[in-house]
């Protein structure tokens, strides 16, 4: 949240994120630059051509990809809200993968030291052929932890940052219910925010895996918000697939128009 006084606001500035700004109250302008003509010194707060300069009232909207340098002057007394959206980086990547890996028990590979190191005039220095074992011995063991790697990243994407709303008028189905409302055309509507997400045939949905024996119908669903009977026509008599389906809707993942 931002709030200016007249003839406030902030100076030019970078955020390592996408930024998405609402303006509330008042009005405020903003300019954005260009990201390639913003120096590798961020301490020199200045760019001198926009790509936007626009005066945004209440209720405007305005996205910032992340590494534009973007400066907010108001002309009055304002107030903007200010979303922004953080990409993982390889830092806490490694972190929550690793943890995973500990979760599970798995074994890693034994660190065994150079066998030259006591025959060596100063057997106290590491030397640049260690750490380059060290890495090979890291490399190794991330090439061997490959498959899980694959589970861990789709598993971990299709996980959203947030609870999930409720669906509509929610509602706990029978197999035979829902197979009956698909037979008679009613849309099946996917919940907003909800991801799904597949590596080959494997097909998470908000963290959990699927049978992969349905991949062609999860992709549909995958690809479509809204679908219908038709679009499951090759399912729609499959009673295990059915039961499989009911189970994602009993969770309010897809849900009936009311």
């Amino acid at each position: 949240m931002l709030f200016s006084v007249p003839s406030g606001g902030i100076g030019p500035q970078t955020k390592p994120s996408d930024v998405l700004v609402i303006q509330g109250m008042c009005r405020s302008r903003w300019r954005v630059g260009d990201r390639r003509s913003w120096p590798v010194d961020y301490d020199q707060n200045n760019f001198s051509e926009s790509i936007i300069n626009e005066e945004l009232s209440a209720g405007d909207i305005l996205y910032i990809p992340k590494g534009f340098p973007h400066e907010v002057i108001s002309s009055e007394a304002a107030m903007s809200y200010c979303l922004n959206f953080w990409t993982d980086n390889s830092l806490r990547m490694i972190r929550n993968w690793t943890e995973s890996l500990s979760d599970e028990n798995h074994r890693g590979i034994e660190y065994s030291p150079s066998p030259d190191l006591l025959l060596r005039e100063d057997p106290t220095e590491i030397l640049p052929q260690d750490m380059t074992a060290v890495q090979d011995m890291m490399s190794q063991f991330l090439v061997q932890k490959r498959d899980h790697l694959e589970t861990w990243f789709v598993q971990e994407m299709s996980q959203t940052a947030y609870e999930l709303p409720k669906a509509p008028e929610a509602e706990v189905y029978a197999p035979s219910q829902v197979q009956t409302l698909l037979q008679q055309g009613h849309p099946l509507h996917r919940l907003m925010g909800l991801r799904m997400l597949h590596f080959g045939n494997r097909y998470f949905v908000n963290g959990e895996s699927l049978v992969s024996d349905y991949a062609d119908a999860w992709n549909i669903l995958a690809r479509h918000r809204m679908i219908d009977g038709q679009m499951f026509i090759k399912f729609i008599n499959d009673t295990d697939f059915i039961s499989e389906l009911t189970l994602l809707i009993n969770k309010g993942y897809w849900y009936f128009q009311p």
